[in-house]
């Protein structure tokens, strides 16, 4: 069935060694070479798969997975993590790289107090290049080539920074002064930002004074700026494969969304909203030829910022607008959304018929409230839909084409595309488990 590895790790609850070598074991089913991974209980972060592999953070390393078979091919050390004290590790990987981010958990202290440890490992053999600490760690984004890090300052005399540094070697390619507002978008050859290129103490932010910011990820140089108004810099979903080809930026001030090219800053295109909105929230399909964009009203549109300008195309929900950035999603011609009565409801993505889409069969219609509410997650054709459900139960819903393909327990975690499977994490009092699933029939593998 299986077998137990382990490797060098050191994980403490305060002062208290918990274990000195993290012991996983990997079960194949022989029929179908589905496999399962069972590891100590709040020792997994959620997996990232890239090409053949699966990236998963296990306590303070990090394993390489065959996708196929899950057969662990090398095991390395993340410095700084410990799952009692740190955020989940988050992993980046490029063809060369495997880049880990350990983030500890500011128990009694502000958000801008968080430390971080970089840790970049060569992608095929697990080897660690070099590892670094990172001071008053807010966020970050990499292209694999450059990460860049927003610095939250401390205290009354703390400066908010953008640091970039260079992921082969470690060491610091730029710096410069930036009070930032809202998050860090995915990063592309041009970093775009949204604040105020100055010197700052912490918390003394003016909103209105933010404009949109274009920098050079590599140097850290000012390729341009516009002033859009009471504005928000939205960075919208994509696969992870896609490079940004559009900025997005609503704008509050003259109620349009715009869109502008990352490299010049220049105006591409514009959608003229009919009422002050919250911040609508978007998904990018078909390379970017398409986008969607949903409301706390009662819209989800449809724009193609670079065809010639058309009538967009609406789908009216039935209860209120969306109840989270996650409550709406498109797939293989498909739309589904949650509306904000916690009811999910699809149609044909592409018929500009201005009414309802069809609700699902009455099955999937009660969502009710749950910090995974909404959560929908696209595979291809498949969208996978959390429904939650009393206590720590639920359900995971397999979808296609608006129609039901499986469902089965709802995991701890959210899925993870894998191919034409999914990988779910799940968590008992006595284990961590990453199973696995055919994306078409729901079946796993035993642990």
């Amino acid at each position: 069935m299986g077998s137990m590895s382990g490797a060098a790790a050191s994980l403490r609850r305060g002062n208290r060694v918990i274990q000195d070598r993290m012991p996983i074991r990997v079960a194949i089913e022989a029929d179908t070479g589905l496999w399962s991974l069972t590891a100590p209980v709040w020792s997994l972060s959620p997996p990232v798969v890239a090409g053949p592999r699966v990236f998963l953070p296990v306590g303070g390393q990090l394993a390489a997975l065959d996708r196929d078979s899950g057969e662990v091919l090398w095991r390395g050390p993340i410095h700084g993590h410990d799952p009692y004290t740190s955020k989940p590790a988050a992993v980046t990987v490029t063809d060369r790289h495997v880049i880990v981010l350990a983030v500890e958990i500011p128990w009694r202290e502000p958000p801008q107090a968080r430390r971080a440890q970089l840790t970049v490992l060569e992608t095929g053999s697990g080897s660690v290049l070099h590892h670094r600490p990172l001071n008053s760690y807010y966020d970050h984004v990499s292209d694999g080539r450059t990460l860049v890090v927003r610095h939250m300052g401390r205290g009354a005399s703390g400066c908010h920074l953008l640091s970039g540094y260079d992921v082969a070697s470690g060491r610091t390619l730029w710096r410069r002064p930036f009070v930032m507002h809202g998050r860090l978008p995915t990063a592309g050859p041009v970093l775009v930002v949204r604040g105020e290129e100055r010197e700052v103490r912490a918390w003394a932010l003016r909103d209105a004074a933010a404009q949109v910011h274009g920098f050079d990820l590599r140097t850290g140089r000012l390729l341009w700026r516009r002033d859009l108004g009471d504005s928000t810099l939205l960075a919208p979903w994509r696969p992870d494969d896609m490079q940004p080809t559009l900025v997005f930026v609503h704008s509050r001030t003259d109620r349009r969304l715009h869109w502008l090219s990352p490299a010049t800053g220049e105006s591409v295109g514009a959608q003229r909203l009919r009422r002050r909105l919250n911040t609508p929230f978007l998904r990018v399909v078909d390379l970017g030829e398409t986008v969607w964009f949903g409301t706390w009203l009662s819209h989800v549109r449809r724009v193609r910022p670079l065809a010639a300008p058309q009538r967009p195309v609406r789908h009216r929900l039935w209860a209120g607008g969306l109840a989270l950035d996650e409550s709406f999603a498109v797939a293989d011609g498909w739309l589904y959304a949650v509306d904000g009565a916690g009811r999910l409801w699809t149609g044909r993505a592409d018929r500009d018929h201005g009414g309802l889409p069809r609700p699902l069969p009455r099955w999937i219609l009660g969502y009710g409230g749950s910090e995974h509410h909404g959560c929908l997650t696209v595979a291809g054709d498949h969208v996978y839909a959390r429904l939650p459900g009393r206590g720590f139960g639920g359900r995971l819903v397999a979808l296609r084409h608006g129609r039901r393909l499986w469902q089965r327990p709802a995991p701890w975690k959210r899925p993870v595309p894998c191919g034409r499977h999914v990988l779910l994490t799940d968590r008992n009092s006595e284990a961590d488990i990453l199973t696995l699933v055919d994306g078409e029939t729901g079946l796993g593998a035993s642990a």
